[in-house]
Parts: C-alpha cells; structure tokens; sequence
C-alpha cells in the first residue's frame, strides 16, 4: 500500500515538473490566497492592538462631550455637519456642577499652516483650557505649560509637539521662539512629550496647544467649541458623571421644554471607542478572509482547468496503463493526487510569501504584529481541500476514458 501511494506521489512529481509553468500558474491563485489570510490579519490585528494601547493610555475614565450627531466611519469619529452648540459656559458649569468630574476643558481646534522665519508646517492648532494636559495626560517635558491667567487674557503662548519642533526648529531649542499662526505671533513656552498616534491613527506630537480663549477669539474667530473633554474621579464615577452631564447640558441648551427634544450632543466613553473599534476590526477582517476565500476559488478553478487540459494530454498515457491492468480507481487517485499537491505547494507558498511579507510589513511600519500561525495552517488546509475538490471532475473524467479509444490515438 505505502509503495503504491509511493509511486502515485513520484509519478504525479513527475508531471507537475513536465508542465511546471503551468502548474505555477494553477497554483498562484492558491499561493495569494494564503499569503492574503496571513498579512492582512497580521496587519489587522496588529492596528487593532494599537489602537487598542492608545485608546488605554488615554484611560478609561475620559468623556468626549461632541457638539452635534457624529458616526463611525473606518473606526474613526466623524462629526455631520458643523455645530455650534457647546460653549466654554457649558464647559465651565460641567466644571462647577457635575461630581465626580475631576478635570474638564474645552476644545477648538483645526489645522492650519503655520510659520518660523522661513519654514513653515501644516498642523492642527487646539486651543484647550490650563487643564487640558491633565485631561489628554499630555504634559510638556521642557518648558512648562500656560497658566489660567493666560487664559483668562488671551495671551498669545503655545505648547508644541515634538513633530512641530523638527519640522520648524531642526536644529535649534524651540522655547522662547516666535511662531507665525494666522498672521500673529505666539511665544513657545512648553514642548511636550512625545506620545505617538491616536485612537484615529493621528500624530499626537503634531499639534500645538494655546489657551482656548485665545483660540476663539484670535485664531478660529468663533463662540462655540468643538467638544468638551471630561477625566471622571476614576472608571466607577463614570456612569454617575455621564448621567450629571447629559442632564445639565439637557437642562442649559432648553431641551426639556415643551415636547421633549434629542440631545444636540453626544456623549463618548474611551470604552465605547474600543469598542466600535473592535468591531470594525472583525467587520475587516471577515472581509479580507471572504475576499481570500474568492482568491481560492478561483486558484481552485485553475487547478481545475490545468487538470482537465492534462487529461486531454494524457490520453495516450491513460490508455496504456489501463491496458496493463490499471483500474479506474488508480487513475482517478493519480490525478486526485496531483490537484492535491498543487494545493499543498501552492498554499506552503502562500505560508511562506505570507510570512516573508509579515516581517517586512513588522519592520516597516513598528505595528504590534503577530504571525497567525494558527490562521495560516487552516488556510494551507483549506486551499489543498479546495484543490482535491476542484480536481475531483478532471480525475472521474480521466477514470471514464475509453482505453481503447485512448489507444487508437496512439
């Protein structure tokens, strides 16, 4: 029995190498495939944990308060339209009235270009309330950060981020420096520590930080805020201080008079950013293993067809095996073995592109990768199933021919 399986795997070596371009070409489909499973979950799952650390270092004690309705969209926030309807009074009173908010403040921001002497950088500009580094544990490492007096005053001072300082001051300490934004000039009195992208994918350290009435008033020329941000006096106060919040905001926008309106707000947990994270991450990874599976089927197809142009071709070998007492049954596992091997091959090939593309996408990009190992077996086992499957009709045809048929040709 092991000779026979033995010369049935010689024999279908045999005829792969005789027609190697056109097996490579059966087994491609196979080979991407499985390369695809294996970098795009790896690439999946190590965004997802990224986001995952990110969204954990901010702590899950923060609130978003965001003006207006927002949507998810690639795990992202969105806010629709443009709405005005927070203010630094609904900061303040979140401040004063809701226990259990330990630190608040408001935000304005967008991105704009700014300037020093003759370099200038496109960034976002937040204007943020003195307890702004608190709520975003954003702290400045030099320097130091502006003060409620500055304020309360409109004082023209900024904190920048370490990818504003390397882009406008190279090669030279950024503290007490004038920048350009909007045509005035801020004093850089704080750099702040580096701390990577965000739950968004943005650059942190791409920013830079004035008080928020300075923004209002000097840079973005408005009287409402983007979104309040709220530390909770730990994760347990969080519910009782979301509760508080949505009320007061409820009671001082007038939502509550006459017939009930919907909140011109919305309130956001870090909690309920992992989340819609999370489950945009699973809504993309079944994606790429459907988009996958496809690629498999159609390498399936083309195993399919390889096999049925090789019966055509092998007619003359089919026959003179038949004729020397081969039975129907030895035909069709020569062939079964063959669309076999091709699966193996080309998902082993897939594994291996798969794994080679893991560690230069690991290298590149400093993701938190890991091999799916367990993923990619499956796949090598699916694609060598989907290839016997495929190769079941070409094998039943080649089992049916006519030996003697097969012999006239000779």
């Amino acid at each position: 029995m092991f000779s026979r399986w033995r010369l049935l795997t010689r024999n279908a070596l045999t005829s792969m190498s005789d027609s190697r371009m056109r097996a490579f070409l059966a087994m491609l489909g196979l080979t991407v495939g499985v390369a695809a499973v294996v970098v795009m979950t790896s690439v999946g799952q190590g965004t997802q944990r990224r986001v995952l650390e990110s969204i954990a270092k901010m702590g899950t004690d923060l609130i978003q308060v965001r003006a207006g309705k927002i949507r998810m969209r690639g795990g992202r926030v969105r806010p629709i339209g443009q709405v005005t309807t927070l203010t630094l009074r609904d900061a303040e009173a979140i401040r004063r009235q809701v226990p259990g908010a330990a630190a608040v403040s408001a935000v304005a921001g967008g991105a704009i270009q700014v300037k020093y002497r003759d370099t200038s950088a496109d960034t976002n500009v937040t204007g943020g309330g003195p307890e702004i580094f608190e709520v975003l544990r954003h702290h400045p490492n030099e320097g130091r950060a502006f003060l409620a007096m500055e304020n309360r005053t409109v004082r023209r001072v900024a904190v920048i981020g370490r990818t504003v300082a390397e882009n406008l001051f190279p090669d030279e300490s950024p503290l007490g420096k004038s920048i350009i934004i909007k045509k005035l000039p801020f004093t850089v009195i704080g750099l702040l520590a580096a701390k990577g992208v965000d739950a968004d994918g943005n650059d942190q350290d791409d920013q830079i930080i004035v008080p928020v009435r300075t923004a209002m008033k000097r840079i973005y020329n408005r009287t409402w805020v983007n979104l309040i941000l709220v530390r909770a006096a730990g994760e347990r106060a969080m519910p009782r201080v979301e509760a508080a919040i949505r009320e007061l905001l409820r009671r001082r926008h007038r939502l509550h008079t006459g017939v009930p309106k919907p909140d011109d707000f919305t309130i956001l947990r870090q909690t309920d950013l992992a989340e819609r994270h999370r489950e945009t991450a699973g809504v993309f990874s079944k994606v790429i293993v459907g988009v996958a599976a496809i690629s498999l089927l159609v390498g399936g197809v083309g195993i399919m067809a390889v096999m049925l142009i090789a019966v055509g071709e092998r007619r003359q070998e089919i026959g003179v095996r038949r004729a020397v007492g081969a039975r129907r049954r030895d035909i069709a596992g020569q062939f079964v073995l063959e669309a076999a091997l091709m699966g193996l091959l080309g998902g082993g090939g897939g594994l291996l592109l798969g794994l080679v593309a893991y560690l230069v996408v690991r290298w590149a990009t400093g993701l938190p990768m890991t091999m799916p190992w367990g993923l990619g077996l499956f796949a090598l086992a699916f694609s060598t199933l989907v290839a016997v499957v495929f190769g079941l009709y070409p094998a039943r045809r080649a089992a049916r021919l006519n030996p003697v048929q097969a012999l006239i040709s000779l």
